[in-house]
C-alpha cells in the first residue's frame, strides 16, 4: 500500500471515531501520556484504563479494516511510515494500530517500549521481549489438596526475576477476572502495566512473545484451548508444570498437551515438604548455559511425575530418584523419574517447564552462566523473534 494511502486511511478512520475514543487514543499515542496519568483522569484503576486503550485500538482497527488497511505486509508499513520524512508524525500510533491491524498473524510491534530517548522507534531486534503474565482467578478461589487458598504470589513467584528493560510485562486473566480486586492487586504489585489480555482470546494472546504461568493448578478449558492455539502459532510458553493439574486436572488432554506427555502424577516427600532431593543434568541447552551433563544439585524433593515425548521435548535436568506417585497417573500406577527443566516443541513454539520451588537451585549453580529467567524468555521468544524478522520489523 502507497504512504499516501496509508496516511489517508490513517487520518479518516481517527475522523471516523466517537469523541471520547478518538480523545483516548490522543492522549495515549500523540500526547504520550503515561497509562496511569489516564487512569487517574478517568477515575479508573490502571489496568482497566489499559484495557480501555485496547478496545479504543480495536474499534480504530475496524475502522481501517472497512477501509481496506487489514493486511499485515500493511500494518507493517505503518509501523515504519513513523520514521519516514514527512510522514504522520504521530509516534506511537501507527505502532499500534500496526499492531492491532497485524495481531491476525501475530506480529506486535511494541510502541512505547522500543522508542528512542529522540521519541523514534528503534530497530525491531531492540524491541523487548512482550511476557504475558498469567493471573487465574479460579486458581486463587479454589482450595488446593491441602485444603489451602493460595494467594496470587504463588502464581507470580518468578515475575520480579522480569524486571529487565528487555522485558515488557502484561497481565494475562480470565474473563471478566480483570477489575477484582485480588487481580488489580496483583497487576499492580508486579508492575503488570503493558497491557491486560483476555486469557480466552487465542488472537489476543498470539501477539505476544511468551506466555508465563506459573502455580496454577486451575484454569478454564477455554483458556488451556487458547494458550494451546497461541504457542502453536509460535508463541513460547514458560510453565511449573502444574498448569491446569488440579482443574480440568491430569488426566485431561489439554493439561497433557501442555507438558509434551500423555501420563502426570504428582510425589510429595513424606513428613516435610519440600524435603531435599539430589538431581542431575542430563544434557546441554542454551537455557542452561555452562551445565553440562552430570552436573549435580540439590533440589526440592516435591512436583510434578512425568516423562515427556521425546519426539516433543527433552528432560535437561531431573531428580535422581525413583519415586512412587501418590497420586494415579494416566495410565497404570508404576515408579517414575521427575523432570526438572524440560524444553520443547509445541507447533511453532517453544515449551519451557521448570519445576523448582526454589529457582536458585539450578539458576545458582557455580556452573552457570548469565541469567536463568532471562536465558529461558530469550529463547522461548526465538520463533516470534525470527517471525517478526521476516516481516521486517
Amino acid at each position: 500500500m502507497p504512504w499516501e494511502a496509508i496516511d489517508a486511511c490513517l487520518a479518516e478512520a481517527l475522523a471516523g471515531l466517537d469523541a471520547p475514543t478518538r480523545n483516548l487514543i490522543a492522549a495515549r499515542f500523540l500526547s504520550q501520556t503515561p497509562l496511569q496519568e489516564i487512569a487517574a483522569d478517568m477515575g479508573v484503576s490502571t489496568p482497566t484504563a489499559c484495557r480501555r486503550v485496547r478496545q479504543a485500538l480495536a474499534r480504530l482497527r475496524d475502522r481501517l479494516a472497512d477501509l481496506g488497511f487489514e493486511r499485515p505486509e500493511d500494518a507493517a508499513a505503518a509501523a515504519r511510515d513513523l520514521d519516514r520524512p514527512g510522514g504522520l508524525g504521530r509516534p506511537g500510533l501507527g505502532a499500534a494500530v500496526a499492531a492491532e491491524a497485524a495481531a491476525e498473524s501475530g506480529i506486535l510491534w511494541e510502541q512505547q517500549a522500543a522508542r528512542g530517548s529522540n521519541g523514534h522507534l528503534l530497530h525491531a531486534g531492540r524491541r523487548p521481549i512482550r511476557i504475558g503474565v498469567m493471573i487465574s482467578y479460579l486458581t486463587l478461589t479454589t482450595p488446593n489438596f491441602q485444603g489451602l487458598y493460595l494467594p496470587a504470589e504463588h502464581q507470580l513467584i518468578g515475575t520480579p526475576l522480569m524486571l529487565d528493560p528487555a522485558f515488557r510485562l502484561l497481565s494475562v486473566v480470565e474473563p471478566g477476572s480483570g477489575e477484582l480486586g485480588p487481580v488489580e492487586a496483583a497487576v499492580r504489585k508486579h508492575n503488570l502495566l503493558a497491557g491486560m489480555i483476555d486469557a480466552t482470546d487465542a488472537r489476543a494472546l498470539q501477539t505476544l512473545d511468551v506466555i508465563y504461568c506459573g502455580t496454577i493448578a486451575c484454569l478454564p478449558n477455554s483458556v488451556l484451548d487458547a494458550v494451546a492455539q497461541a504457542v502453536a502459532s509460535g508463541v513460547g510458553l514458560f510453565h511449573k508444570g502444574v498448569v491446569g493439574a488440579q482443574s480440568p486436572g491430569r488426566r485431561d488432554p489439554r493439561v497433557c498437551r501442555l507438558l509434551l506427555t500423555d501420563a502426570i502424577s504428582e510425589y510429595h516427600t513424606p513428613g516435610v515438604c519440600g524435603r531435599p532431593m539430589g538431581a542431575s543434568v542430563l544434557r546441554a541447552h542454551p537455557i542452561i548455559p555452562g551445565l553440562a551433563p552430570g552436573d549435580a544439585m540439590p533440589v526440592s524433593g516435591c512436583g510434578m511425575v512425568f516423562w515427556p515425548d521425546p519426539a516433543k521435548a527433552q528432560v535437561l535436568v531431573a531428580k535422581d530418584d525413583l519415586v512412587m506417585p501418590i497420586l494415579p497417573l494416566n495410565t497404570p500406577l508404576r515408579p517414575g523419574r521427575m523432570p526438572v527443566v524440560t524444553a520443547g516443541q509445541f507447533g511453532k513454539g517453544r515449551v519451557a517447564m521448570v519445576g523448582l520451588l526454589n529457582w536458585n537451585e539450578v539458576g545458582h549453580h557455580p556452573s552457570m552462566r548469565g541469567d536463568m529467567m532471562s536465558n529461558i524468555m530469550h529463547w522461548l521468544a526465538g520463533p516470534r523473534l525470527e517471525q517478526r524478522a521476516a516481516w521486517g520489523l
